[in-house]
């Protein structure tokens, strides 16, 4: 059975204990996509960076849905593609704001792993040129579906990279 790889990125607010998910994209290999902005972020908890960088990328509030809503949405969108293995880039806290839609660790949502794999752990494995990956999105870069779509180019980059490479 294939495993159907989705590139996932997220958009929060971190204070170093927790983090709160502003927006969710996710990509597949094929193209099909999923994008949602929760209605439950504490806006006044954003720093400078975030307002500046973040926030003025939003689509309008009026869109946006509660947390509940984005995990079932979510959810649902991911199962049709079961089995699937997870990627982003710098993913860790991206991770953790996907696995917080969903109580613990161990109420991530039958089937799913439990670890989202690491665009950029990937390209330091293969020993890949620094500038291997294509450039950031410039003014589109911290929106959370293009980065996800970013991130898919960025593994097809390390993907062909990784062909190139001579077995030891």
């Amino acid at each position: 059975m294939k495993v159907t790889r989705i590139f996932v990125d997220c958009e929060f607010i971190e204070d170093g204990k927790t983090i709160d998910l502003i927006s969710l994209g996710a990509v597949t290999e094929d193209g099909r996509y999923f994008y949602a902005v929760s209605s439950d972020f504490d806006e006044s908890k954003a720093n400078q960076w975030v307002r500046d960088n973040v926030l003025t990328r939003l689509e309008p509030s009026e869109t946006w849905v509660p947390r509940a809503v984005i995990a079932a949405k979510f959810q649902a969108w991911v199962d049709q593609f079961l089995p699937v293995e997870f990627w982003g880039y710098y993913a860790d806290y991206d991770w953790v704001a996907i696995c917080q839609l969903y109580g613990p660790m161990i109420a991530l949502p039958k089937g799913w792993p439990m670890y989202c794999a690491d665009i950029e752990q990937w390209a330091i494995a293969l020993s890949a040129p620094v500038d291997i990956l294509p450039q950031p999105a410039g003014p589109e870069e911290h929106h959370a579906l293009k980065d996800a779509l970013w991130n898919k180019t960025s593994w097809e980059t390390l993907a062909e990279f990784a062909r190139t490479l001579v077995p030891l």
